[in-house]
This record gives C-alpha cells, structure tokens and sequence, in this order.
C-alpha cells in the first residue's frame, strides 16, 4: 500500500503531531507500506527519498509554524507515487494540497483531527472581539474541511462528540497514536522530589498555572519544577518565575532529545499538565510508560486514558493541584498503585497495536 502523509508540522519542529506521524510511519513501513510525507520546508528537515518538502515561509504570529505552498516538481513526485491513500494531519495549507490531491487523483481521504484548533487563534489577534470572531470562523472552516474526507480519526472520545457539535457527518473512528516503549530499565529518582512539565511552552499549555502551583507546594516541601521543550511563552514564564522568586528550584531545559526525556519521567516523581486543549495527551501514556505518576487537567483527550484514583489523579480547578500532588509526593501506598495501574495502561496503547488498526481502516476504504 502507498500512502501519503500531507502535514503543516513537521521536523524540525517539537510537538504531539510531529511524533504521531513519525511513529504511525515508521510502523507502517515496518509492516510493508510505503509512506511518504509532505510538509513545509524547514532549516533542519530530514532528507529521505519519502520526506517531500515544499517551498515554505515562516508564520509570523508563530515562527516555529511554516506555510508550504506546492510546486510543479512536488505535483510530479505526487503522479510519480500514485497513493492509494491521502491521509491529511492537519487542515491548513498543505492540508489543502492534500485534499485537491486526493480529489483530483480519486484516491480515499483520511484525515486526523490533532489539534484543537480554536484554542490557538490568539496567535492571529490580540484583540478579544476580533479572537472571538476568528473562532466562529475557524469552527465553520472546520466543518467544511472535514466533511471533505472519507474517513475522520480523533485521538480521543471527547474529540470525537467536539466534531459532531461542529456539524460534522463523515465517519470519525476514535484511534489513539499509541506509544513506542523504549528502554524501561529502573534508574533511582532524583534525591529531591522532581516535578516534571513535559510539552511545547506556549500559552495554551497553561504552565503559569502549575508554575503558581508549585509556589504552594515549594512552601511545604523543598522541591524541583523541570520545564522541558521551548516556545513562544518561554520569556514569560522565566520573568514570573522570576517574580514569584523561584529561579533556583524551576528549570528550563529547552529542547531535549527523546532519551532525556525518558530518563525525566524515569527520574521525577509526578508529571503535571494543567492543558485544556489536548486531544489526546500523549506525554500521560509515555509517562505511565517509564513509572511517573500523572496529575492533569480533567478535560477533553487525558479522559480517555486518565481514571481517577486508580492510574493517575484528575484535577478540575487550578486551586486543587498543590493539594493533589502532594498526595502523590506524600503518600507512598497511593503513589506504587497508580504507578502500576499505569504501566497497565500505557501497554494497552502499543504503537504497534495501534498502527495495525490504522492499516485497517484504510484497507477498508480501498474496497
């Protein structure tokens, strides 16, 4: 089977959609299909005879963000490939390519619903009027977009019913990404309780909200906030870290490579996420993965994987996450039960497990 990626994000770019098309590829081509992958332009993209670049130019609002036009030597590679699947990871303007492609080409669309994307239209506006008009554009564009496709994935329950709200009619197959278990080897936690924040530092990632948490905690316990990954709110957050003096217990990584990452969730003591945008939450499973113990927000995709009490704890109100880590700092006996309950879930979300339903969902638009 061949099968082309058409995507707006991608290397050298950090994000959950990012790692999605990385893992769902590499599997697919383990299983035997050709996967190909068509984004913007970046500095640093990948060279590979599957990964096509097009002719881009940064989105101001956003740097990290590029717009990818097509060109006639990528319509070309397109005929040259002939897909028997288009499957569309984002519905922007290589989006769109994607989708004239498939149209043009007769080939079945699938498409993934990543990112909730009302919750980043602040980019375009700082004016609330103008934010609140830029929302109810962005809902009608999303119904129009999606119910072009064939099939539609969600990686969560909770997405799924936001799309039908939206007036969307086509099929929509909840299938998470799944994750790829790497080295699960014990290593000893750091000597003073970890807290870790794993995930791009943008405003929508709500990491004031933990960083005021922490504030609460570090009262009643000498601990450490470890902020991983960069982006556009990260001078904010260091001047109210700053402010609210806690510079020598709060550090900023910056972009880490993957193993580091694991060897943080292996090392901290409890991962925080105070996110109400997140579609599926990926970082939950990868921390269940390596033995960290989860505390987040009680909204959209973590509901699908987080149960409270049993494999992590759910917080609803910003006040209630000092309390709820602490009880995970605090108390041993809760701590090793949601540690192994979590493990549990996370083997539940293979890669491979969930690659092999994908491939099946596209077997049978090809009937």
């Amino acid at each position: 089977m061949k099968i082309a990626f058409f995507t707006d994000t991608y290397k050298p770019q950090v994000n959950g959609v990012v790692t999605s098309i990385d893992l769902f590829a590499d599997e697919l081509r383990k299983n035997g299909h050709e996967v190909h992958i068509f984004c913007p332009k970046g500095d640093k993209t990948p060279k590979s005879k599957y990964i096509h670049p097009l002719i881009s130019f940064k989105f101001r609002p956003y740097p990290e963000y590029r717009i990818g036009f097509p060109s006639l030597k990528i319509m070309k590679i397109i005929k040259d490939i002939e897909p028997d699947i288009i499957h569309i990871h984002g519905p922007a303007s290589v989006g769109l390519l994607g989708l004239s492609v498939a149209k043009y080409m007769r080939v079945p669309i699938v498409m993934t619903y990543h990112t909730f994307v009302t919750d980043y239209v602040h980019y375009l506006s700082k004016r609330k009027f103008i934010e609140k008009y830029n929302k109810k554009m962005v809902k009608k564009y999303t119904k129009w977009f999606f119910n072009r496709a064939d099939l539609i994935i969600t990686p969560s329950t909770p997405i799924k019913r936001i799309l039908r709200r939206y007036g969307i009619k086509k099929p929509i197959e909840v299938l998470p990404t799944g994750i790829k278990i790497k080295n699960t080897k014990r290593t000893e936690k750091f000597k003073k309780p970890a807290i870790l924040h794993v995930g791009r530092v943008t405003k929508e990632k709500r990491i004031d909200s933990v960083i005021k948490a922490f504030k609460k905690i570090s009262q009643k316990i000498d601990a450490n906030l470890i902020i991983t990954s960069d982006g556009p709110y990260r001078k904010n957050l260091e001047d109210l870290v700053r402010k609210m003096e806690l510079e020598k217990n709060v550090k900023f990584t910056g972009y880490i490579s993957d193993e580091k990452i694991i060897e943080l969730y292996k090392k901290s003591y409890v991962l925080v996420c105070a996110s109400r945008t997140e579609t599926q939450g990926l970082i939950v499973l990868e921390a269940m993965a390596y033995g960290c113990p989860v505390v987040v927000s009680n909204r959209l995709g973590f509901k699908d994987f987080v149960k409270d009490e049993e494999n992590g704890l759910l917080f609803n109100k910003d006040s209630e996450i000092p309390e709820k880590i602490l009880r995970i700092l605090n108390d041993p006996k809760l701590r090793k039960e949601i540690i192994k309950n979590g493990y549990a879930t996370a083997r539940e979300y293979s890669i491979e497990s969930c690659a092999k339903k994908l491939e099946n969902l596209y077997r049978g638009l090809m009937i």
